[in-house]
Parts: C-alpha cells; structure tokens; sequence
C-alpha cells in the first residue's frame, strides 16, 4: 500500500474534489498524506483501516499494561529503594556500554 501524496499547491486544487478524494480513499485502502510546504501534515484513511490501526494500538496498549502488572507482582515483596538502586545500576551501565561504542565508531 503506497500512500498518495497530495502538496500544498494541489492541496488547493484537490479542495474542489475532496469528495472524490475522500471516496478513493475508502475504495483503494491508500491512505493520502497532505503535505504543506513539503511537510506532511494530515493523514487521510478508511474507516476500516482506522479500526485495524486501533485494534493494533489497543492490543499493544494491554500488553504494555499486562507487562507492568507483572514486573509489579514479582516486586511486590522487594524493597522499593534497592529496586531503584538495582535498576540505576542497569541503566547506567547500558549507558556506558553505549557510550563506549560510540568513542569506538
């Protein structure tokens, strides 16, 4: 599926059209992606294609949840300072490992 792009210019001049446009949206799938000053700024799309994006974005929304809900009952008998203490350490030392690539790159 390959988005259309629709410029400023033609932004103007699809105006006119728009049902039209809006009616090859629905029947092609593509999404139309309107630009201004060569920047997209809206993203045109069918209703069904709105509902798989929002099935999608639901279904990783609860797995996210569910994930934290988890971490959260294997800590629920740690102490909340040294989990912060142990992920600190983590996270820094994943930083320095990254860092240290970079000063190798």
């Amino acid at each position: 599926m390959i988005p259309k792009h629709i410029s400023n210019k033609e932004a103007k001049e699809a105006g006119d059209n728009f049902v039209d446009l809006l009616v090859s949206v629905h029947d092609t799938e593509e999404p139309l992606i309107i630009e201004k000053e060569d920047q997209p700024m809206v993203v045109v799309v069918s209703h069904d294609a709105f509902q798989k994006y929002e099935a999608i974005r639901k279904a990783v929304e609860k797995r996210f949840w569910n994930t934290v809900e988890t971490i959260q009952a294997r800590n629920a008998d740690e102490d909340p300072d040294e989990v912060l203490q142990f992920v600190t350490e983590i996270v820094d030392e994943v930083r320095q490992e990254r860092y240290n690539k970079q000063l190798i790159s």
